[in-house]
C-alpha cells in the first residue's frame, strides 16, 4: 500500500470518527467522547502526520 493510499484511508476513518464525535456531543455524551473518540481521533491525526512526513521525504510505500 502506498503512503498516499494509507493517508486517504485514514482520512476516511477520521471523518467517520468526527461524525460520531459530533453526534455524541449533541447527545452530551462526554464520557464516550473523552474515553473513546478523542483518543482515537488524536491517534489517527498523529499517524496521518507521520505518514505525511514520510511522503514529503520521498518514501512511497509503507
Amino acid at each position: 500500500m502506498t503512503i498516499k493510499e494509507k493517508m486517504e484511508t485514514l482520512q476516511k476513518i477520521k471523518f467517520d470518527y468526527v461524525i460520531e464525535y459530533n453526534k455524541a456531543k449533541k447527545e452530551n455524551n462526554t464520557d464516550f467522547i473523552e474515553l473513546y473518540l478523542k483518543p482515537r481521533i488524536d491517534d489517527i491525526v498523529r499517524e496521518i502526520n507521520q505518514l505525511e512526513d514520510l511522503w514529503l521525504d520521498g518514501v512511497e510505500n509503507v
